[in-house]
Parts: structure tokens; sequence; C-alpha cells
């Protein structure tokens, strides 16, 4: 029984032992875990610098970035540092270069002095001093917002640098990583602008370009402008909207577009350029003021069209002044009859003229253009002189250098009418437009020709918008009175 019963003490004893020795390693344990879990692990990483954010919780020097978003790589960039927040959802970026961000289909570099990226958004915003550039453009500005989501760059602010072909100033700047579509605001631009190359198989012009806003669409494959102005020191354009389709090389002009250059200045309601075609067709009220050869050397300028003086019906003659008669020596009336009855003096004089629609080929050797709807034109002279002509449809060959007036089908109302008092109608009238030529041809001309010789009623001019002939129902010129006699065109 003694030995049962030292055999069982020991055991308690050992038992003992083991608790005690449980406990006291649970307890060291337990303190150990605890003091671990109160370690920082990133202490050394905490902001020590003066000025530091208290949000800032991590701070990282000369940072190698690689960020995905599942699977995908989404931008790499060495930053000189980060400032991450305590939320871990905000980094401040300090000095980032060699930024690459990649689309789904396109992709854009970038570096800035200051940025900040949103891990909520997916948000770039640069604060400070950005740089952005890929194939499509190479550009700086002080604020710049890189959004993931949308694949989209944005720059509120002032940008400027190359977009395309050219140097770019803009106050707005927009552009889709994905779609490589561009829009911008008060847009300055200079560079080679196709879509204006009269001649795409010569040395393209510069252009200085102009505009409210600005909009290129891939996907729509649509260029457009809004209240543009296009120069390239030679020409000006000016139009409200201006749309040209990329693939098939079509720009359309609509609102009131003007045209303006050192020979004459154009405006009309709408125009297409077809450039594959090189031709151009001009709808809608044309107007057309053809400068006198002394300005030819002038630069063009953004001026107003003088407004055409239309053909005056009988019935509203009265209302009108009348122009003075040719007074003065015999001489000079004789003068006067000369000059109105030359075609030498064609660009001599300003002339202005209007039509419905003017279809122009302006490629090289095959220059001509044909005119219809009400075509009128008229020149003014010194001394309130002036000449006036009516006709339905203009074919210009400008290779040959001439220009036919062909009356309606089964009608002669090409007229022609001076403030002489001559009133000329034809079935077809054929000029040559060089200058000091002065051949000129015609079929089926009648009508009346005065001279200086001839007893003119001097004390009571005609009316200059009124003509001898009276007009058919529809205010269109109509023919002589058959007592009339017929003559030859002087």
């Amino acid at each position: 029984m003694t030995n049962s019963r030292a055999k069982a003490s020991l055991i308690l004893l050992r038992n003992a032992v083991i608790a005690l020795t449980a406990f006291a390693a649970g307890r060291l344990a337990y303190d150990y875990i605890g003091k671990f879990i109160r370690i920082d692990a990133f202490s050394a990483l905490r902001p020590r610098n003066a000025g530091v954010s208290d949000e800032v919780g991590i701070e990282l020097k000369s940072v190698s970035l690689r960020h995905y978003h599942g699977m995908k790589l989404v931008t790499t960039a060495q930053i000189q540092r980060v400032d991450v927040s305590k939320d871990r959802q905000s980094f401040d970026l300090y000095n980032v270069t060699d930024g690459v961000y990649h689309g789904n289909s396109g992709e854009v570099h970038y570096a800035a002095l200051k940025a900040n990226w949103s891990a909520i958004n997916r948000v770039l915003n640069v604060t400070e001093r950005a740089h952005v550039w890929n194939a499509d453009l190479n550009l700086e500005t002080s604020n710049l917002t890189l959004e993931q989501k949308k694949q989209q760059v944005t720059a509120p602010k002032e940008i400027h640098g190359r977009l395309f072909d050219g140097q770019m100033t803009a106050g707005y700047f927009q552009y889709g990583i994905d779609t490589g579509e561009a829009d911008a605001g008060s847009l300055h631009w200079m560079g080679t602008f196709s879509m204006l190359q009269d001649q795409p198989d010569t040395t393209p012009r510069k252009w200085d370009v102009q505009g409210d806003h600005y909009k290129r669409s891939k996907n729509s494959d649509v260029e457009q402008y809004t209240n543009g102005v296009a120069s390239d020191g030679e020409i000006i354009i000016k139009a409200p909207k201006i749309e040209r389709q990329v693939k098939s090389d079509v720009l359309t002009a609509t609102g009131r577009v003007m045209y303006f250059s050192s020979k004459a200045n154009v405006s009309a309601d709408k125009v297409v350029v077809y450039r594959k075609e090189r031709r151009a067709v001009l709808t809608g009220n044309v107007q057309m003021f053809v400068k006198p050869k002394k300005d030819k050397d002038k630069p063009p300028a953004i001026e107003e069209i003088p407004p055409f003086r239309p053909f005056v019906p009988v019935a509203l003659a009265s209302q009108h002044p009348t122009a003075p008669a040719i007074s003065g020596p015999q001489s000079d009336r004789k003068a006067t009859e000369d000059q109105l009855r030359s075609a030498k003096n064609a660009r001599d004089y300003p002339m202005s003229v209007k039509a419905e629609r003017i279809e122009y080929w302006y490629h090289k050797g095959e220059r001509r253009a044909l005119i219809n709807g009400d075509i009128q034109a008229r020149q003014e002279f010194p001394n309130l002189s002036w000449r006036h002509i009516w006709t339905a449809e203009g074919q210009y060959d400008g290779e040959k250098e001439t220009l036919k007036l062909i009356s309606s089908k089964g009608k002669k109302d090409t007229r022609m009418k001076n403030s002489l008092g001559d009133d000329l109608i034809a079935t077809w009238l054929l000029f040559s437009t060089k200058e000091d030529d002065d051949e000129y041809e015609g079929e089926g001309v009648t009508g009346v020709v005065f001279n200086s010789d001839d007893e003119l009623p001097r004390d009571k001019p005609k009316d200059p918008s009124t003509p001898a002939v009276p007009p058919t129902s529809d205010s269109s010129p109509g023919a002589p009175p058959a007592d009339k006699p017929k003559q030859s065109p002087p």
C-alpha cells in the first residue's frame, strides 16, 4: 500500500508541474502574440517628413509601378514618391515618368510633376505639369484627368502641343483612348489641313484654323468643326458648321459659308466638296463678288460681300431712283459707250454674280463649272454706268478660258443690258475670259443698240434696273417687241 500511495503522489506532482508549465507557456505566448499584434509592420514606411498630411499612412520612394485590374495590366510608371492614404484608397504621386496607360484597344504615355490616383473611382488626376502623348497627339497642360472606366483623357484648362499633323492650343480637350475620338473647344490649330487642300497631289499648304469647337470620331468616320475660320494666307474659309466624312473624303459646310480670296469673295448656304473627284458644289443663294484686277495683290480679308442688285420688275421701277444721263463732251460719251461694250475690261471693274447652284471641277487640266438657277451678273463702272446679264445656265471652261451663257430650253432668255440703253437677247452667247480678249459669239442675237449719234431722250433717263424690254409674267427677261429693229451686236 505504501508503494502505491507513493506512486500516486508522484503522478499528481508530475501533473501539477505540467499544468503549471503549460500555464506559464500560455501566458508567455499570450504576451508575445499581444506584442506582435501591436507591432507596425510598415513603421519604417510611415512618413516622417515635415509637411506631410496626417492622412498619409504609408510613404514609398523610388517606386516602379505596375497596376493590374484583375489579370489585365492597366498602367506602368516610374514614381519618385508615393503617399498612400490611411484607408489605402488614395495615392499621391510625385515626379511621375515613363507612364504608360493601356486601354482595351489603345494606349497613351504620360508624365506629371504631381498627380493623385483614386482607387475607388479609378481616376488619375494630374494637378501639376501634365504631359500626354501617343501617335495622334503630344500635349502639355497644367491639369489633366485619366479615367480608367471611361477610357478617356480630359484637359479642362488650356492645353497645347501637337494634334495630328499640326500644333494646337485649346481651352478644353478630351480624347478617347480606345476610340481615338478627339473633342476640343476654343481651338487654334496650325498645320497641314488635308481636308482643305484643293489639289491633293500638290505640296501641302500650312493652314491656320480657329473655331469654337472641334470633334473627330474614328468610329463614326466624321470630323466636325463649329464656327470655324481657316486660312492659308491665300484664301479664308468661314462656316458655322463643317463636317468631313473621312473614308469617302467628302467635306460639307453649311450655315452661310463664306470664301474670301484676292480674286473673289463667295457666299452660299451649303458647300459640298468631293475631294476624290476634285469637285465642289455650292447651293442656295450663291453670291460672288469678283474683285478688280488692281486688287489682285491684296491679301484676303473677312469682309462684307456687297449685296447683289437684283432684276427689278417694271411695276416697281418707279420706286427706285433713275440713273443720270451721260453728260459732257461727245468724246466722253463715246468713251463710255466703248467701255460698256468691251469685254476686255471685264476684270478692270468689280462684278457681282448670283445663282442658285454652282458645280465646279477643280483638278488641274479638267477645270470647268456649271452654273444654274436665276443667274444674274452686274458690273458697275464710273459715273454710275453699269451692265447687267441674265441667263438660265452658265458653262465655264477653265482650260479654254471661255464662258457660255445658255437660255432655257425653247426660250431666248439670255439677255444683256447696259446703262446706255443697249438691250440684247440671244439663244446663247460665248465669251472669252482671257484678259484683254474681246472675242465673243452668239446665236439668235436680237435687240437694240444705241450710240452717241442717236437722239436719246437725255432729259428723261431710263431707270438702270428697268429692262428696256417688258419682262414676262414670271419677271424673267422677255423678248423685245416685234416692231423693234433687229441689230447685230457691236
